[in-house]
């Protein structure tokens, strides 16, 4: 009798050691697997049929595989939005010198005005000139990442997105009394669908900053969180 207790004893304890084992191999995954990942965000802005800045690819929030380049990323948008491209490899890395415009199909490549000046396809990273071809930039969390179609000289001028900015939507939810922002019109849209109040722009964003802002949002209590930590984030949606 004692024996059977024991072996009884026995198989609980091994039951128990392997559910805390895989609890532990789940928990230890999910972390790896939240390290394998950084947020970056991606814009393409190029001619419109009037010669004007437009947004190819407006500013977009996605994630992509630790250890990802400025091309890997620049890849996946150019091919989701099914834009037509060329791109080809160089000392400095590969970089893509001609796309068609998706407002009226003309193709707008890089061309050499002078010794000093080109109209050419430029990387920007966190809103800078990047010094280094798309495949040879190792994307960080939190970066933004740029292509604009523009003439330069290379003695004077320093291309960035400063002049782009975003429009931060401001929404009120009359039921919970909550204010919401978000720079995306068909968001709002669909909010103020539901019955949300548009109260207009709360404020305007730059397009391209080192600093991310993660959004969260508590399905049991219905409001929104905002932190630029990284680890407040990871813990919140634990």
């Amino acid at each position: 009798m004692a024996q059977v207790k024991e072996r009884r004893l026995l198989v609980a304890l091994m039951a128990f050691m392997l559910a805390v084992a895989g609890f532990m191999a789940f928990t230890v995954q999910s972390a790896w697997a939240d390290d394998e990942t950084i947020d970056v965000t991606f814009v393409l802005i190029g001619p419109d049929a009037d010669g004007k800045d437009a947004y190819y690819i407006d500013y977009t929030k996605t994630t992509m595989p630790a250890g990802s380049t400025a091309w890997d990323l620049s890849k996946k948008m150019f091919d989701e939005n099914k834009l037509t491209y060329s791109a080809s490899d160089s000392q400095y890395g590969i970089y893509f010198y001609s796309m068609n415009s998706p407002f009226d199909g003309k193709t707008y490549e890089n061309i050499e005005v002078s010794k000093t000046v080109s109209t050419y396809w430029c990387l920007l990273v966190n809103s800078s000139s990047s010094t280094v071809g798309a495949s040879g930039y190792t994307l960080q969390d939190g970066d933004s990442i740029a292509w604009r179609y523009g003439t330069w000289d290379y003695t004077t001028d320093n291309p960035s997105l400063d002049d782009f900015t975003k429009s931060m939507y401001r929404i009120y939810n009359p039921n919970s009394g909550e204010h919401f922002y978000t720079m995306s019109e068909g968001e709002k849209d669909h909010l103020v669908s539901l019955g949300w109040q548009y109260e207009n722009i709360g404020w305007t964003a730059p397009l391209a900053s080192t600093v991310p802002v993660y959004r969260l949002y508590n399905a049991n209590g219905g409001e929104h969180h905002y932190t630029t930590s990284k680890v407040e984030r990871r813990s919140s949606a634990a």
